[in-house]
Protein backbone atom coordinates (compact mmCIF):
# COMPACT_ATOMS: atom_id res chain seq x y z
CA UNK A 1 0.00 0.00 0.00
CA UNK A 2 3.11 2.14 0.81
CA UNK A 3 4.62 1.82 -2.47
CA UNK A 4 1.37 2.71 -4.51
CA UNK A 5 0.91 6.06 -2.41
CA UNK A 6 4.52 6.72 -3.33
CA UNK A 7 3.84 6.05 -6.81
CA UNK A 8 1.12 8.07 -6.78
CA UNK A 9 2.77 10.52 -5.52
CA UNK A 10 5.28 10.66 -8.04
CA UNK A 11 2.85 10.82 -11.09
CA UNK A 12 0.69 13.79 -8.94
CA UNK A 13 4.01 15.63 -8.55
CA UNK A 14 5.23 14.71 -12.03
CA UNK A 15 1.71 16.64 -13.53
CA UNK A 16 1.78 19.47 -10.87
CA UNK A 17 4.83 20.64 -12.50
CA UNK A 18 3.62 20.28 -15.89
CA UNK A 19 0.76 22.76 -14.86
CA UNK A 20 2.82 24.82 -12.67
CA UNK A 21 5.72 25.66 -15.29
CA UNK A 22 4.03 25.26 -18.59
CA UNK A 23 3.63 29.29 -18.59
CA UNK A 24 7.23 29.83 -17.86
CA UNK A 25 8.59 27.03 -19.86
CA UNK A 26 7.11 27.37 -23.33
CA UNK A 27 8.66 31.17 -22.35
CA UNK A 28 12.01 31.58 -23.63
CA UNK A 29 12.96 34.46 -21.96
CA UNK A 30 12.43 31.82 -18.67
CA UNK A 31 15.22 29.30 -17.59
CA UNK A 32 13.73 26.40 -16.31
CA UNK A 33 16.41 24.70 -13.65
CA UNK A 34 15.30 20.75 -12.11
CA UNK A 35 17.38 19.92 -8.93
CA UNK A 36 16.36 16.81 -7.08
CA UNK A 37 16.19 18.65 -2.84
CA UNK A 38 15.42 22.02 -1.23
CA UNK A 39 17.30 24.89 -1.09
CA UNK A 40 18.63 24.61 2.44
CA UNK A 41 19.66 27.81 2.86
CA UNK A 42 20.38 31.04 1.03
CA UNK A 43 23.36 32.46 4.03
CA UNK A 44 26.99 32.30 2.50
CA UNK A 45 27.56 30.76 6.44
CA UNK A 46 25.06 27.94 5.67
CA UNK A 47 25.52 26.81 2.70
CA UNK A 48 26.90 23.78 1.07
CA UNK A 49 24.86 21.86 -1.59
CA UNK A 50 25.50 23.37 -4.77
CA UNK A 51 22.12 23.93 -5.84
CA UNK A 52 21.66 26.55 -2.98
CA UNK A 53 24.94 28.09 -3.92
CA UNK A 54 23.25 28.38 -7.58
CA UNK A 55 20.43 30.70 -6.15
CA UNK A 56 23.02 32.11 -3.84
CA UNK A 57 25.21 33.40 -6.55
CA UNK A 58 21.85 34.78 -8.85
CA UNK A 59 20.75 36.99 -5.67
CA UNK A 60 24.06 38.14 -3.89
CA UNK A 61 25.96 40.00 -6.88
CA UNK A 62 29.68 40.09 -7.07
CA UNK A 63 31.93 42.34 -5.56
CA UNK A 64 34.87 41.62 -7.99
CA UNK A 65 33.41 39.76 -11.11
CA UNK A 66 35.63 36.85 -12.44
CA UNK A 67 37.71 37.26 -15.48
CA UNK A 68 36.74 34.51 -18.58
CA UNK A 69 38.59 32.90 -21.36
CA UNK A 70 37.49 30.22 -23.88
CA UNK A 71 38.99 26.72 -24.15
CA UNK A 72 37.58 24.08 -26.48
CA UNK A 73 34.53 25.96 -26.64
CA UNK A 74 33.63 26.32 -22.95
CA UNK A 75 35.00 29.28 -21.10
CA UNK A 76 36.89 28.92 -17.80
CA UNK A 77 37.38 31.39 -15.17
CA UNK A 78 40.17 33.34 -14.19
CA UNK A 79 41.87 35.37 -11.83
CA UNK A 80 41.93 38.42 -13.80
CA UNK A 81 39.14 39.76 -11.64
CA UNK A 82 36.31 42.53 -13.15
CA UNK A 83 34.87 45.41 -11.40
CA UNK A 84 31.54 44.33 -9.95
CA UNK A 85 29.49 45.97 -6.68
CA UNK A 86 33.26 47.19 -5.89
CA UNK A 87 34.20 49.76 -8.80
CA UNK A 88 37.68 50.05 -8.57
CA UNK A 89 40.72 49.08 -6.50
CA UNK A 90 44.34 49.39 -5.44
CA UNK A 91 47.20 48.07 -3.15
CA UNK A 92 50.28 48.45 -1.69
CA UNK A 93 52.78 47.01 0.94
CA UNK A 94 52.78 48.67 3.77
CA UNK A 95 55.51 47.97 5.94
CA UNK A 96 54.67 43.98 6.49
CA UNK A 97 50.78 44.39 5.60
CA UNK A 98 48.87 44.31 2.25
CA UNK A 99 46.82 47.15 2.38
CA UNK A 100 43.64 47.21 -0.20
CA UNK A 101 41.61 50.34 -0.82
CA UNK A 102 38.34 49.95 -2.22
CA UNK A 103 35.80 52.00 -3.87
CA UNK A 104 31.84 51.04 -3.82
CA UNK A 105 29.94 51.39 -6.78
CA UNK A 106 27.49 54.11 -6.31
CA UNK A 107 23.43 53.67 -6.14
CA UNK A 108 23.25 49.79 -5.16
CA UNK A 109 20.59 48.89 -3.25
CA UNK A 110 19.30 45.98 -1.27
CA UNK A 111 15.22 45.10 -2.23
CA UNK A 112 14.63 47.24 1.70
CA UNK A 113 15.78 50.80 -0.50
CA UNK A 114 18.95 50.44 2.12
CA UNK A 115 21.94 51.55 -0.33
CA UNK A 116 25.21 49.50 -0.17
CA UNK A 117 27.80 51.45 1.67
CA UNK A 118 31.38 50.44 3.20
CA UNK A 119 29.40 49.55 6.44
CA UNK A 120 27.77 46.67 5.10
CA UNK A 121 31.47 45.19 4.28
CA UNK A 122 32.40 46.07 7.48
CA UNK A 123 29.74 43.96 9.08
CA UNK A 124 29.81 40.70 6.73
CA UNK A 125 33.20 40.31 7.75
CA UNK A 126 32.36 40.62 11.36
CA UNK A 127 29.34 38.16 11.12
CA UNK A 128 32.06 35.54 9.18
CA UNK A 129 34.90 36.02 12.19
CA UNK A 130 32.12 35.26 15.04
CA UNK A 131 31.00 32.64 13.04
CA UNK A 132 33.65 31.42 10.94
CA UNK A 133 36.90 33.24 11.04
CA UNK A 134 38.87 30.67 8.94
CA UNK A 135 37.26 32.63 5.99
CA UNK A 136 39.14 35.72 6.61
CA UNK A 137 42.62 34.37 8.57
CA UNK A 138 43.20 31.84 5.71
CA UNK A 139 43.47 34.88 3.21
CA UNK A 140 46.01 36.89 6.27
CA UNK A 141 43.17 39.13 7.83
CA UNK A 142 43.82 37.73 11.55
CA UNK A 143 42.62 40.86 12.70
CA UNK A 144 38.93 40.48 11.19
CA UNK A 145 36.88 43.51 10.93
CA UNK A 146 39.14 45.73 12.58
CA UNK A 147 41.70 45.28 9.93
CA UNK A 148 38.95 47.38 8.03
CA UNK A 149 39.51 51.35 7.73
CA UNK A 150 35.81 53.44 6.22
CA UNK A 151 36.92 56.31 4.75
CA UNK A 152 33.25 57.36 3.63
CA UNK A 153 30.49 55.45 2.65
CA UNK A 154 31.36 54.30 -0.43
CA UNK A 155 35.75 53.49 0.14
CA UNK A 156 37.04 51.42 2.55
CA UNK A 157 40.41 49.81 3.03
CA UNK A 158 41.46 46.21 4.48
CA UNK A 159 44.39 46.30 5.80
CA UNK A 160 45.63 42.29 5.63
CA UNK A 161 48.02 42.06 8.34
CA UNK A 162 49.70 38.31 7.60
CA UNK A 163 49.67 38.09 3.76
CA UNK A 164 50.12 34.62 1.89
CA UNK A 165 50.93 33.87 -1.96
CA UNK A 166 46.68 33.51 -2.26
CA UNK A 167 46.13 37.06 -0.39
CA UNK A 168 45.12 38.36 -4.33
CA UNK A 169 42.27 35.78 -4.65
CA UNK A 170 41.29 36.05 -0.87
CA UNK A 171 40.03 39.91 -1.47
CA UNK A 172 37.08 38.53 -4.38
CA UNK A 173 36.22 36.06 -1.36
CA UNK A 174 35.93 38.28 1.72
CA UNK A 175 33.76 40.57 -0.37
CA UNK A 176 31.51 37.96 -1.87
CA UNK A 177 27.70 38.05 -0.82
CA UNK A 178 27.66 41.25 1.33
CA UNK A 179 24.46 41.13 3.05
CA UNK A 180 21.69 44.21 3.74
CA UNK A 181 23.45 44.78 7.38
CA UNK A 182 20.58 47.02 7.95
CA UNK A 183 17.75 44.32 8.04
CA UNK A 184 20.06 42.08 9.57
CA UNK A 185 21.20 44.37 12.39
CA UNK A 186 17.36 44.97 13.05
CA UNK A 187 16.90 41.20 13.30
CA UNK A 188 19.77 40.20 15.86
CA UNK A 189 18.38 38.67 18.66
CA UNK A 190 19.37 37.60 22.04
CA UNK A 191 18.40 33.95 20.93
CA UNK A 192 20.25 34.26 17.58
CA UNK A 193 22.83 37.16 17.38
CA UNK A 194 23.47 36.39 14.02
CA UNK A 195 20.03 36.55 12.43
CA UNK A 196 21.15 32.78 11.00
CA UNK A 197 17.51 31.70 10.97
CA UNK A 198 15.89 35.34 9.62
CA UNK A 199 19.01 34.99 6.65
CA UNK A 200 18.37 31.74 6.04
CA UNK A 201 15.64 31.89 3.39
CA UNK A 202 15.74 35.74 2.69
CA UNK A 203 17.31 36.94 -0.25
CA UNK A 204 18.77 40.01 2.06
CA UNK A 205 22.00 41.12 -1.51
CA UNK A 206 22.24 43.28 -4.46
CA UNK A 207 22.01 40.25 -7.16
CA UNK A 208 21.16 40.03 -10.70
CA UNK A 209 17.84 38.37 -9.72
CA UNK A 210 15.21 38.77 -6.85
CA UNK A 211 13.24 35.82 -5.30
CA UNK A 212 9.67 36.08 -6.11
CA UNK A 213 8.41 33.10 -4.59
CA UNK A 214 9.44 30.31 -3.10
CA UNK A 215 7.58 26.94 -1.64
CA UNK A 216 10.10 24.91 0.59
CA UNK A 217 10.50 21.57 -1.10
CA UNK A 218 8.33 22.54 -4.13
CA UNK A 219 9.63 25.33 -6.45
CA UNK A 220 11.84 29.04 -5.78
CA UNK A 221 11.16 31.55 -8.22
CA UNK A 222 13.59 34.41 -9.34
CA UNK A 223 12.91 37.71 -11.27
CA UNK A 224 15.05 39.66 -12.67
CA UNK A 225 16.12 42.66 -10.53
CA UNK A 226 15.49 45.71 -12.82
CA UNK A 227 18.04 47.95 -10.37
CA UNK A 228 20.54 45.84 -10.38
CA UNK A 229 23.34 48.55 -10.33
CA UNK A 230 26.71 46.19 -11.85
CA UNK A 231 28.01 46.55 -15.26
CA UNK A 232 26.51 44.97 -17.95
CA UNK A 233 28.70 41.54 -18.37
CA UNK A 234 26.90 40.98 -14.69
CA UNK A 235 23.21 41.66 -15.78
CA UNK A 236 20.43 38.74 -16.20
CA UNK A 237 19.90 37.48 -19.76
CA UNK A 238 16.70 35.73 -18.23
CA UNK A 239 13.24 37.27 -17.18
CA UNK A 240 12.78 34.56 -14.87
CA UNK A 241 14.72 31.50 -13.18
CA UNK A 242 12.38 28.89 -12.23
CA UNK A 243 14.55 26.31 -10.28
CA UNK A 244 11.41 23.48 -9.53
CA UNK A 245 12.51 20.27 -6.97
CA UNK A 246 11.67 17.15 -9.24
CA UNK A 247 13.41 14.16 -6.60
CA UNK A 248 12.72 11.41 -9.64
CA UNK A 249 15.51 11.21 -11.70
CA UNK A 250 13.52 9.86 -14.83
CA UNK A 251 11.37 12.74 -14.99
CA UNK A 252 14.13 15.29 -14.72
CA UNK A 253 15.55 12.99 -18.47
CA UNK A 254 12.21 12.86 -19.49
CA UNK A 255 11.52 17.23 -18.82
CA UNK A 256 14.91 18.13 -20.08
CA UNK A 257 14.06 15.91 -23.74
CA UNK A 258 11.21 17.67 -24.11
CA UNK A 259 12.03 20.99 -23.61
CA UNK A 260 10.09 21.57 -20.50
CA UNK A 261 13.33 21.84 -18.60
CA UNK A 262 16.62 23.77 -19.60
CA UNK A 263 19.50 22.64 -17.23
CA UNK A 264 19.52 19.46 -14.95
CA UNK A 265 22.60 19.94 -12.91
CA UNK A 266 22.46 16.98 -10.68
CA UNK A 267 21.30 14.50 -13.01
CA UNK A 268 24.55 11.13 -12.32
CA UNK A 269 26.52 10.02 -14.93
CA UNK A 270 23.60 6.64 -15.43
CA UNK A 271 21.09 9.18 -16.48
CA UNK A 272 23.63 11.33 -18.69
CA UNK A 273 24.93 8.56 -20.65
CA UNK A 274 21.67 8.18 -22.29
CA UNK A 275 21.31 11.54 -23.27
CA UNK A 276 24.52 11.69 -25.15
CA UNK A 277 23.10 10.64 -28.75
CA UNK A 278 19.90 13.56 -28.32
CA UNK A 279 21.12 16.49 -30.59
CA UNK A 280 19.03 18.61 -28.39
CA UNK A 281 20.61 18.27 -25.60
CA UNK A 282 24.06 19.09 -24.86
CA UNK A 283 26.18 17.16 -21.91
CA UNK A 284 29.71 18.89 -20.79
CA UNK A 285 32.06 17.02 -19.24
CA UNK A 286 35.50 17.65 -17.69
CA UNK A 287 37.85 16.13 -14.85
CA UNK A 288 37.45 17.69 -11.54
CA UNK A 289 39.22 18.28 -8.55
CA UNK A 290 36.16 16.95 -6.62
CA UNK A 291 36.34 14.10 -4.21
CA UNK A 292 33.55 11.41 -3.03
CA UNK A 293 34.36 10.10 0.53
CA UNK A 294 33.19 8.32 3.15
CA UNK A 295 34.27 10.64 6.59
CA UNK A 296 34.55 9.11 9.27
CA UNK A 297 34.58 11.69 12.54
CA UNK A 298 37.73 10.80 14.31
CA UNK A 299 36.71 12.26 17.46
CA UNK A 300 34.35 9.20 17.98
CA UNK A 301 35.46 5.51 18.46
CA UNK A 302 35.80 3.25 17.32
CA UNK A 303 37.19 5.94 14.39
CA UNK A 304 39.55 7.45 16.19
CA UNK A 305 41.55 4.66 15.85
CA UNK A 306 43.73 4.68 12.82
CA UNK A 307 44.03 1.11 12.31
CA UNK A 308 40.04 1.16 12.11
CA UNK A 309 40.52 3.79 9.46
CA UNK A 310 42.97 2.26 7.71
CA UNK A 311 40.83 -1.09 7.22
CA UNK A 312 37.72 0.88 6.25
CA UNK A 313 40.22 2.61 3.40
CA UNK A 314 41.36 -1.27 2.32
CA UNK A 315 37.45 -2.47 2.09
CA UNK A 316 36.23 0.34 0.22
CA UNK A 317 35.06 -0.99 -3.03
CA UNK A 318 36.14 2.46 -5.33
CA UNK A 319 36.40 0.37 -8.45
CA UNK A 320 33.18 -0.97 -8.29
CA UNK A 321 32.01 2.17 -7.54
CA UNK A 322 33.35 4.09 -9.91
CA UNK A 323 31.98 1.15 -12.41
CA UNK A 324 28.26 0.65 -11.05
CA UNK A 325 26.98 4.43 -9.88
CA UNK A 326 29.71 6.60 -12.44
CA UNK A 327 29.80 4.22 -15.68
CA UNK A 328 33.39 4.49 -15.58
CA UNK A 329 33.22 8.44 -15.37
CA UNK A 330 35.36 8.82 -12.56
CA UNK A 331 39.15 9.03 -11.38
CA UNK A 332 40.54 6.28 -9.23
CA UNK A 333 41.89 8.08 -5.79
CA UNK A 334 44.77 9.81 -5.74
CA UNK A 335 45.19 11.11 -2.35
CA UNK A 336 43.70 13.49 0.11
CA UNK A 337 44.92 16.39 -1.88
CA UNK A 338 43.36 15.44 -4.69
CA UNK A 339 44.68 14.80 -8.42
CA UNK A 340 44.63 18.41 -10.23
CA UNK A 341 45.95 20.15 -7.10
CA UNK A 342 48.50 22.90 -7.87
CA UNK A 343 51.72 21.84 -5.52
CA UNK A 344 50.42 18.36 -4.56
CA UNK A 345 51.98 14.82 -5.27
CA UNK A 346 50.16 12.70 -7.12
CA UNK A 347 49.21 8.87 -7.36
CA UNK A 348 50.13 8.25 -4.02
CA UNK A 349 47.16 6.90 -2.21
CA UNK A 350 48.06 3.43 -0.45
CA UNK A 351 44.81 1.96 -0.45
CA UNK A 352 44.47 -0.86 -2.73
CA UNK A 353 41.57 -3.40 -2.61
CA UNK A 354 42.28 -5.75 0.25
CA UNK A 355 39.70 -7.54 2.09
CA UNK A 356 42.88 -9.72 4.09
CA UNK A 357 44.85 -6.45 4.78
CA UNK A 358 41.82 -4.76 6.19
CA UNK A 359 41.08 -7.76 8.42
CA UNK A 360 44.14 -7.95 9.46
CA UNK A 361 44.05 -4.45 10.74
CA UNK A 362 40.43 -4.65 12.41
CA UNK A 363 42.06 -7.62 14.46
CA UNK A 364 45.14 -5.43 15.21
CA UNK A 365 42.93 -2.46 16.49
CA UNK A 366 40.97 -4.78 18.64
CA UNK A 367 38.20 -5.16 16.58
CA UNK A 368 38.31 -9.02 15.35
CA UNK A 369 35.03 -9.45 15.56
CA UNK A 370 33.87 -5.97 13.45
CA UNK A 371 31.22 -3.75 14.79
CA UNK A 372 28.35 -1.66 13.93
CA UNK A 373 28.35 1.29 12.21
CA UNK A 374 25.95 4.22 11.14
CA UNK A 375 26.39 5.66 7.77
CA UNK A 376 24.81 9.16 7.02
CA UNK A 377 23.64 10.41 3.51
CA UNK A 378 22.00 13.00 1.86
CA UNK A 379 18.77 11.53 0.62
CA UNK A 380 18.67 14.01 -2.46
CA UNK A 381 22.46 12.60 -3.36
CA UNK A 382 21.54 9.35 -5.43
CA UNK A 383 24.99 8.61 -6.73
CA UNK A 384 25.67 9.18 -2.90
CA UNK A 385 23.00 6.46 -1.88
CA UNK A 386 24.42 4.22 -4.21
CA UNK A 387 27.32 4.29 -3.30
CA UNK A 388 26.82 3.74 0.39
CA UNK A 389 25.07 0.23 -0.85
CA UNK A 390 28.32 -0.47 -2.13
CA UNK A 391 30.13 0.45 1.21
CA UNK A 392 27.84 -2.09 2.99
CA UNK A 393 28.07 -4.97 1.32
CA UNK A 394 31.95 -4.76 0.82
CA UNK A 395 32.01 -3.84 5.32
CA UNK A 396 30.08 -6.43 6.00
CA UNK A 397 32.71 -8.93 4.40
CA UNK A 398 34.84 -7.72 7.23
CA UNK A 399 32.53 -8.01 10.10
CA UNK A 400 31.57 -4.65 9.94
CA UNK A 401 27.55 -4.07 9.97
CA UNK A 402 26.35 -0.65 7.98
CA UNK A 403 23.27 0.78 9.20
CA UNK A 404 22.26 3.12 6.08
CA UNK A 405 20.96 6.40 7.36
CA UNK A 406 19.41 8.57 4.75
CA UNK A 407 18.61 12.14 5.95
CA UNK A 408 16.50 15.19 4.30
CA UNK A 409 19.44 18.21 3.05
CA UNK A 410 18.44 20.40 5.47
CA UNK A 411 18.88 18.19 8.37
CA UNK A 412 22.60 16.43 6.83
CA UNK A 413 23.70 19.60 5.87
CA UNK A 414 23.26 21.28 9.88
CA UNK A 415 24.52 17.74 11.31
CA UNK A 416 27.44 18.11 8.66
CA UNK A 417 28.66 21.65 9.94
CA UNK A 418 28.18 20.76 13.91
CA UNK A 419 30.09 17.31 13.31
CA UNK A 420 27.82 15.06 14.85
CA UNK A 421 27.88 12.40 12.75
CA UNK A 422 29.83 9.24 12.96
CA UNK A 423 30.45 8.42 9.18
CA UNK A 424 28.82 10.35 6.33
CA UNK A 425 29.03 10.30 2.56
CA UNK A 426 30.08 13.91 1.26
CA UNK A 427 31.70 15.51 -1.76
CA UNK A 428 34.90 18.16 -1.01
CA UNK A 429 36.29 20.51 -3.49
CA UNK A 430 38.14 23.65 -3.25
CA UNK A 431 37.59 26.47 -4.93
CA UNK A 432 41.39 27.77 -4.69
CA UNK A 433 42.99 25.56 -6.97
CA UNK A 434 46.77 25.60 -4.10
CA UNK A 435 47.99 22.63 -1.95
CA UNK A 436 47.73 25.36 0.91
CA UNK A 437 44.25 26.03 0.56
CA UNK A 438 43.22 22.60 0.84
CA UNK A 439 44.85 21.75 3.97
CA UNK A 440 43.90 24.71 5.57
CA UNK A 441 40.19 23.82 4.44
CA UNK A 442 39.68 20.54 4.79
CA UNK A 443 42.22 19.20 7.43
CA UNK A 444 42.64 22.34 10.26
CA UNK A 445 41.19 22.45 13.35
CA UNK A 446 39.32 25.68 12.28
CA UNK A 447 39.14 24.89 9.00
CA UNK A 448 35.40 24.65 8.14
CA UNK A 449 35.26 21.71 6.17
CA UNK A 450 37.11 19.82 8.46
CA UNK A 451 34.22 17.46 9.27
CA UNK A 452 36.07 14.51 9.64
CA UNK A 453 36.99 16.43 12.90
CA UNK A 454 40.79 15.81 12.40
CA UNK A 455 44.01 17.40 13.76
CA UNK A 456 47.57 16.40 13.49
CA UNK A 457 50.34 18.41 14.83
CA UNK A 458 52.22 18.11 11.78
CA UNK A 459 49.84 18.95 9.36
CA UNK A 460 49.06 22.22 11.47
CA UNK A 461 52.65 22.69 11.80
CA UNK A 462 53.12 22.41 7.81
CA UNK A 463 50.12 25.02 6.97
CA UNK A 464 51.86 27.95 9.62
CA UNK A 465 55.37 27.29 8.36
CA UNK A 466 54.21 27.35 4.72
CA UNK A 467 52.01 29.81 4.29
CA UNK A 468 54.62 32.50 5.02
CA UNK A 469 56.75 31.37 2.19
CA UNK A 470 55.56 33.42 -0.85
CA UNK A 471 57.60 31.76 -3.31
CA UNK A 472 55.53 28.52 -4.61
CA UNK A 473 58.79 26.66 -5.64
CA UNK A 474 60.18 26.91 -2.22
CA UNK A 475 56.13 26.60 -0.57
CA UNK A 476 54.91 23.54 -2.60
CA UNK A 477 57.38 21.17 -1.38
CA UNK A 478 56.84 21.67 2.23
CA UNK A 479 53.39 20.18 1.86
CA UNK A 480 55.28 16.67 0.54
CA UNK A 481 55.71 14.96 4.25
CA UNK A 482 52.38 15.95 5.66
CA UNK A 483 50.82 14.79 2.70
CA UNK A 484 51.83 11.54 2.87
CA UNK A 485 51.25 11.30 6.63
CA UNK A 486 47.49 12.53 5.93
CA UNK A 487 47.24 9.83 3.89
CA UNK A 488 48.92 7.60 6.21
CA UNK A 489 46.40 9.01 8.77
CA UNK A 490 43.61 8.50 6.60
CA UNK A 491 40.88 10.72 7.94
CA UNK A 492 38.67 10.43 5.29
CA UNK A 493 38.58 7.89 2.81
CA UNK A 494 38.71 9.01 -0.98
CA UNK A 495 36.77 7.03 -3.42
CA UNK A 496 36.88 8.65 -6.43
CA UNK A 497 37.25 11.93 -8.13
CA UNK A 498 33.94 12.09 -10.07
CA UNK A 499 33.96 13.54 -13.83
CA UNK A 500 31.69 16.75 -13.43
CA UNK A 501 28.95 16.16 -16.10
CA UNK A 502 26.20 18.28 -16.34
CA UNK A 503 23.13 18.75 -19.13
CA UNK A 504 21.32 20.92 -20.81
CA UNK A 505 19.36 22.45 -23.72
CA UNK A 506 21.28 22.52 -26.77
CA UNK A 507 20.07 26.45 -27.05
CA UNK A 508 21.53 27.57 -24.07
CA UNK A 509 24.78 29.56 -23.76
CA UNK A 510 26.62 30.91 -20.70
CA UNK A 511 27.60 27.72 -18.47
CA UNK A 512 31.06 28.53 -17.60
CA UNK A 513 33.64 26.17 -15.55
CA UNK A 514 34.14 27.95 -12.38
CA UNK A 515 36.58 26.66 -9.78
CA UNK A 516 34.12 25.65 -7.50
CA UNK A 517 32.10 23.98 -10.78
CA UNK A 518 28.66 25.28 -10.19
CA UNK A 519 26.57 26.52 -12.39
CA UNK A 520 25.90 30.15 -12.69
CA UNK A 521 21.97 30.75 -13.13
CA UNK A 522 22.40 34.12 -13.38
CA UNK A 523 24.55 34.09 -16.39
CA UNK A 524 23.00 31.68 -18.84
CA UNK A 525 21.34 32.82 -22.15
CA UNK A 526 18.84 31.46 -24.97
CA UNK A 527 21.42 30.76 -27.69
Amino acid sequence: MKKIFVNIFLVLSFFSFLGVTSAFSKDPKTLVVAVTGEIESLDVMQLAAPRAWSVAWAVYGNAMEWGKTEKNGLEYVSYDFRPGLIESWSHEMVGTSLVYTLNIRKGCKFKSGNELTSADFVYRTERMQALRPWNNTVWGLNTGHEGYEIIDDYTFKVNIDAPNPISHIGMSQMTMMIPDSGEMKANHTADDPWAEKFIRTKDLGIGAYRISRSVPGVETILEKNNDYCAPEYMQAKFDKILVKIIPDLAQQVQLLRSGDVDLAPELPAKELMDLLGDNDISVLSFDSTTFLALGLNNKMEPFNNKKVRQALAYATPSSDIIDAVYMGKGQIPSSLITRGTIGALEDIWPYNYDLEKAKSLLNEAGYGDGFDMDLVFNLSASTHADSAIFIKDSFSKIGVNVNLKPESPAAFQEKLRKKEQPTFMYEMLSWTNDAGYSYDMIYSPGGFANYPNYESSLVNETIKNAWVVMDDDERFPMYYEAQRALDDDVPTIIITQPHRMIALRSDLGGYAKYFDEMPRYHEMFRK
